[in-house]
């Protein structure tokens, strides 16, 4: 299993100046409001629309080059990084450089992979793959002739974020989905009832596992009730019975918190051919009661010894679930983004008689305005 290992950026949003961010198996990362957790997290957003080919939609509906360049194009006209992915066998590395370009847009000067095999083998690749591009060469047509480029086409495909937040009563997520559209979750959760649907049919074991799940959260909750209906066989809706009763209620009588829940439990809980490469969410933690963030701490954990997890929060909750080793600290320093991993060992004697999150709120390690 191929695992992102560090990232190196410069000149992405607030992140001026980012080298040699080290990522584990599970990665929390916490900040203050404005420090630029979510400008990482964005990142993943940013080289998925680019790795499908879609990088110019992707700086349109993000307020244009200007808005992701650290200060805009006058202070900052390029923006690089490396990503450097390890397994058993062999590292790779992805690198490229992006330029300003009139009007307001981002063009690729540069992209280049490489890898790096370890003993014994000997054999290594690399290739420039693209210069003076509109997209990225992953995104073209013939690049997957290349068994190397094709095998690291899919490591960065695979590293996908979440937000569940828009949960309000127009939001997608409590509307139809195709039946059909089931072989990932959908980033905002809007094909969710047809990824249960097909867990239920397909992986039975995992869809209980979901259920059980909710109803720790939600006592009254029964089961989902996924069929289509008669004249759409085609759509399914998120409609769901509660213990004892013959109603059948809809996705718009389920509360925000309980609906975010089994988002974030059937994303945590997916049978392991579909989970993503590197499982990226927003503060998770919105609109959950305490003991449903516990549980969601349990899950996260769990699914980062199937997968790569990296989550912002801003809760302490959460924070106190994990290992001090995999919090992520960011900081605002003159306006650029810094992180610090949290070391265990150096905290050890406050641990005797503090919680992380109480660390936190006195501002030990960082992380506070």
């Amino acid at each position: 299993m191929a695992t992102l290992k560090k990232i190196s950026l410069a000149g992405y949003k607030s992140l001026r100046d980012c080298r040699d961010l080290e990522l584990g198996r599970l990665n929390v990362l916490i900040g203050a409001n404005g420090t630029g957790k979510s400008n990482l997290v964005s990142l993943f957003a940013f080289l998925n629309a680019a790795m499908k080919g879609e990088l110019q939609i992707f700086v349109g509906r993000t307020g244009a080059a200007h808005s992701l360049l650290h200060l805009g194009p006058k202070q900052t006209g390029e923006l690089t990084g490396t990503l450097e992915f390890d397994n058993d066998e062999e590292s790779a590395f992805y690198a490229f450089k992006l330029l300003f370009a009139a009007p307001d847009n981002l063009i690729f000067a540069s992209e280049t992979f490489r890898t790096v095999p370890k003993p014994p083998k000997t054999s290594s690749c690399s290739e420039l793959i693209a210069r003076g591009a509109n997209e990225s060469a992953v995104a073209q047509p013939g690049f997957q002739d290349n068994e190397w480029l094709k095998w690291f086409a899919s490591l960065i495909s695979g590293l996908r974020s979440f937000h569940f937040h828009d949960t309000s009563l127009l939001a997608r997520i409590r509307g139809h989905s195709r039946a059909a559209d089931h072989r990932v979750l959908y980033q905002n959760g809007e094909n969710l009832a047809s990824v249960l649907r097909f867990l239920r049919d397909a992986h039975p074991e995992h869809y209980q596992r979901i259920l059980e799940t909710v109803r720790l959260i939600a006592p009254f909750f029964a089961d989902f009730v996924l069929e289509a209906p008669t004249p759409s066989p085609e759509l399914v809706m998120l409609n769901w019975r509660a213990k004892g009763a013959d109603y059948e209620f809809g996705p718009h009588q389920l509360s925000d918190g309980t609906l975010r829940f089994t988002a974030l439990a059937t994303l945590l809980l997916l049978p392991m051919e579909m989970l993503p490469g590197m499982i990226v969410i927003d503060e998770p933690e919105l609109g959950l009661h305490p003991y449903a963030i516990k549980l969601l701490a349990s899950l996260l954990a769990e699914a980062s010894a199937r997968t790569q997890v990296l989550v912002a929060t801003q809760s302490a909750a959460l924070v106190d679930e994990v290992e001090p080793n995999e919090v992520i600290v960011a900081n605002l320093e003159g306006g650029a983004t810094s992180f610090e991993r949290l070391d265990s060992e150096k905290l050890s004697d406050w641990l005797k008689e503090y919680t992380l999150s109480q660390m936190w709120e006195t501002n030990l390690f960082g992380g506070r305005p």
